[in-house]
């Protein structure tokens, strides 16, 4: 079943489906439902009851693997403390019995510490105790770790301070807008992290950004000339070196176009965040014309993730798909593109509570507020409207196919990742119905 606002599903032939019938909306039978009928879609997508503040990077990038300060600390302390630690009985009687001072300080750590207490009391990616002792004997540059942030285990640490907690702000919401939509990881060498735009006002920003991390950057300005099949211009990257915000990104938030989503997170935190990210992807992906904001993406579960951050700042958006033939590059094999559209009314909304960071579309944004008003979708229920069906057809099924029960024991209702409203039958949920 496909709707007039690009929502698609697909459900059992059973009351999965629930239609409007102009005061209610009632569950009905697939095989009764008609084109033209009309089905709930979120537009207010409620705050949850308890606003998720940061990312606990733990989660992502395993004290096993990384040199998070605090627990680097933790464990030189412990390790201080055992060895300022009066010697057992049956050391000094072993000392004795050696011939030698009993009452001298420990040269060592106890045989058996390192495995009672890594894990236990600190954890670190060092395998035995020696590894440890090497670092603070001053072969490496302790100086630099601190309680509170998180370093490579076998790059070279410098002055970068990246938190072991990403703080789920407006700020930290634009730079993950900006990676969604420009975004770029070096994996060959897992370090850099690339931010490509065109507008002075989103590169001073991303440069900002990395400067208040401590994390070194490089700026980059191609010129390329116009061709038969390619358009010319200025492309300007800023390069962010750092393999902790690295591979946080590419866990976090997916790589390369087909792969990025907005992560769980993001529909946890607060509408700060929410805005920061809205803002930094339209800014670096979108379009303003008229009174209509645009973006696209090759990756389907990105357009949904946002349509669904749009929800929550109780905007109605669009979706829609195309499949090009050609492109100016001439590219084979062209990858099916999904569209995100916020007009009307909708488009004034953004602008009051997103906002963008680049300041061409910015001007144009303002000028959004000056068009029609007019909304195309009129009929609203508490946190719903109702979206007309426009296609409906039997899918074949075939080895595999599966269907899942989703029950809300509360209500018996549930609402799709795309925001259809649907009742608790089966349904496949596919990746744009996760």
């Amino acid at each position: 079943m496909t709707t007039e606002s690009g929502r698609s599903v697909i459900v059992a032939d059973s009351e999965t489906l629930l239609i409007w019938n102009g005061a209610t909306f009632e569950k009905k039978k697939t095989c009764d439902v008609q084109v033209g009928q009309e089905i709930p879609i979120t537009f207010q997508l409620s705050a949850p009851e308890k606003i998720k503040t940061h990312v606990d990077m733990s989660l992502w990038l395993s004290k096993d693997e990384w040199v998070y300060g605090t627990e680097f600390w933790k464990a030189v302390d412990a390790m201080r403390n055992v060895m300022a630690s009066p010697l057992t009985e049956g050391a000094k009687n072993w000392l004795k019995h050696a011939g030698k001072d009993p009452t001298r300080a420990r040269t060592s750590v106890p045989k058996g510490w390192w495995a009672k207490n890594n894990k236990v009391n600190f954890v670190l990616p060092y395998p035995r105790k020696a590894r440890l002792q090497r670092v603070m004997s001053g072969r490496s540059n302790t100086e630099v770790i601190k309680e509170g942030y998180i370093y490579p285990y076998h790059a070279q640490r410098n002055e970068q301070l990246f938190p072991d907690k990403f703080e789920l702000n407006k700020e930290n919401g634009i730079f993950v807008g900006l990676f969604l939509a420009e975004g770029h990881v070096d994996t060959t060498k897992n370090s850099g992290v690339r931010i490509s735009n065109n507008n002075l006002a989103v590169i001073e920003f991303v440069q900002d950004w990395f400067d208040k991390h401590h994390i070194g950057h490089n700026y980059f300005e191609k010129q390329s000339v116009a061709t038969e099949n390619r358009v010319g211009g200025t492309s300007i990257t800023v390069s962010g070196n750092c393999a902790v915000l690295a591979q946080f990104l590419l866990k976090w938030l997916g790589h390369l176009s087909y792969h990025k989503y907005v992560p769980h997170d993001a529909f946890q935190a607060s509408d700060e965040f929410v805005a920061g990210v809205l803002n930094g992807y339209f800014s670096g992906d979108g379009s303003v014309t008229g009174a209509a904001i645009t973006a696209s993406s090759v990756s389907k579960k990105l357009i949904h993730g946002i349509a669904a951050l749009c929800s929550r700042l109780g905007m109605v958006t669009k979706i829609s798909e195309r499949q090009l033939k050609e492109n100016n590059v001439k590219t084979k094999n062209i990858a099916r593109t999904y569209l995100i559209r916020i007009a009307g009314e909708n488009s004034v909304k953004f602008a009051d509570r997103v906002g963008m960071i680049d300041s061409n579309k910015a001007e144009r944004l303002a000028a959004v507020n000056r068009h029609s008003k007019s909304q195309k979708y009129n009929n609203f229920i508490n946190n719903v409207f109702t979206d007309k069906i426009v296609g409906m057809k039997k899918v074949e099924v075939n080895e595999g196919t599966k269907l899942y029960d989703v029950t809300v024991p509360s209500t018996l209702n549930f609402c799709a990742f795309n925001g259809i409203g649907l009742r608790d039958k089966l349904v496949s949920l596919t990746a744009s119905c996760l």
